[in-house]
Order: structure tokens, then sequence, then C-alpha cells
């Protein structure tokens, strides 16, 4: 019944390619993006603006191959900043990012020559929660 309703395509060198042609990891990723629109267009103006909003994606790699959960990884952070600098109203955000992946970790690494923006999270003995940076 919904499998009609909203068709989308993507322009590629003038070429228009289809939304039948990208698989799961590909959709996911349009549903992120689209996500992110909806969540910067739906801000409150009359919001305060002084407040950091957490934007938090959780396992982004899903059904994602290897090289474009290196091409996310590199470009989510540009993509955001587009998406924020093309609206008039401020907001504040950080964007936190979980992934059990080892593509998207290796690619933030080699990309930022650091660890810094990376923390890593696990679970001791006696169920605490340890952060390392």
């Amino acid at each position: 019944m919904f499998s009609k309703l909203i068709d989308y395509e993507f322009k590629e060198n003038g070429n228009y390619i289809p939304e039948d042609q990208f698989g799961l990891g590909y959709k996911n990723l349009m549903k992120i993006i689209g996500q992110l629109i909806d969540y910067i267009e739906k801000y409150d103006l009359e919001k305060i603006h002084h407040k950091v909003n957490i934007i938090c994606v959780e396992e982004p790699e899903n059904y994602m191959h290897p090289q474009m959960q290196e091409l996310f990884i590199k470009n989510i952070d540009d993509a955001l900043n587009l998406l924020l600098n093309k609206t008039r109203k401020e907001i504040n955000s950080q964007l936190i990012l979980t992934t059990h992946s080892s593509h998207i970790l290796n690619s933030k690494i080699h990309t930022s020559n650091t660890f810094d923006n990376i923390n890593y999270l696990t679970s001791s003995n006696n169920g605490n929660t340890k952060v390392f940076h």
C-alpha cells in the first residue's frame, strides 16, 4: 500500500538513479539524512539557543558495505554543517555516533590523525561503565 507513496532519485554525474537501484544500506543512509533535515525544519525558533542539542545516531553502519561506512563517517560532519548553515535557525548541536564498525573507527582515526574525538565505553566486573578517551 505504501510502496508507491514516496519515490526519490539520486543524481550522479548528470544521470538520475532511481531508488530501487540502491541497497538497504543506502536507503538507511537516506533515512538518516531525512531525519536530520526534519529535525532542523521542526526546530522551534523560540527555543533557548544557548543549549547544546545532542544528535545521536546509533549504529549507522547497518547494511552498509565498508566503503559506504568510510564515506559516511568522512562526510557526516560536513553534511550536518551544510544543513545547519542553510537554515537561519541557530542550533547548537553535537553529534554522537555509536558503532561496532572497525571501518568507521579506523576511518575517523586516519582522517583526524588522533584519538581525541573517540570515546570507548566498557562495563567493568562490578557493573559500572568505564569511559576511555
